[in-house]
């Protein structure tokens, strides 16, 4: 990693760190310590790994003043969240996003449903790709 590169992860960092953000110094995959399903360990999983070949560093299960992220992933230039949801109502959707986007600095909140995504493994990679539209 180049020490500009360097440079522009650790000013990302403190700047989430500032904001409330509990961001790991690496890569970061932790399993939630509620309820979370295989099938929602195994989503966060893809999404995670999708979003680290499109150039982002990953951290999931981020606390923050107002809960707790799925999957918090980050450039110097870019910060997004996405949360893996089984059957999300509107309610959900509409909570997430005022929680983890407004007046925060991730420029997007995703909402994944769990029972949505295909089952095969390649399939499901395909569908998290088309879902976040990056």
């Amino acid at each position: 990693m180049s020490d500009k590169r360097k440079w522009n992860d650790w000013n990302t960092r403190k700047e989430l760190s500032r904001e409330g953000w509990e961001v790991a110094k690496q890569d970061s995959i932790k399993f939630n310590s509620g309820s979370e399903t295989l099938a929602h360990a195994d989503l966060k999983l893809v999404v995670s790994w999708y979003l680290k070949q499109q150039g982002y560093r990953i951290d999931t299960e981020v606390e923050m003043s107002n809960g707790e992220v799925d999957v918090l992933a980050w450039t110097a230039e870019d910060i997004i969240v996405v949360e893996c949801e089984s059957s999300p109502t509107q309610s959900v959707v509409s909570d997430k996003i005022a929680r983890y986007v407004e007046n925060e600095p991730p420029r997007e909140c995703w909402v994944l449903n769990v029972n949505d995504a295909p089952q095969e493994l390649h399939n499901r990679y395909k569908w998290v790709a088309e879902e976040l539209g990056l």
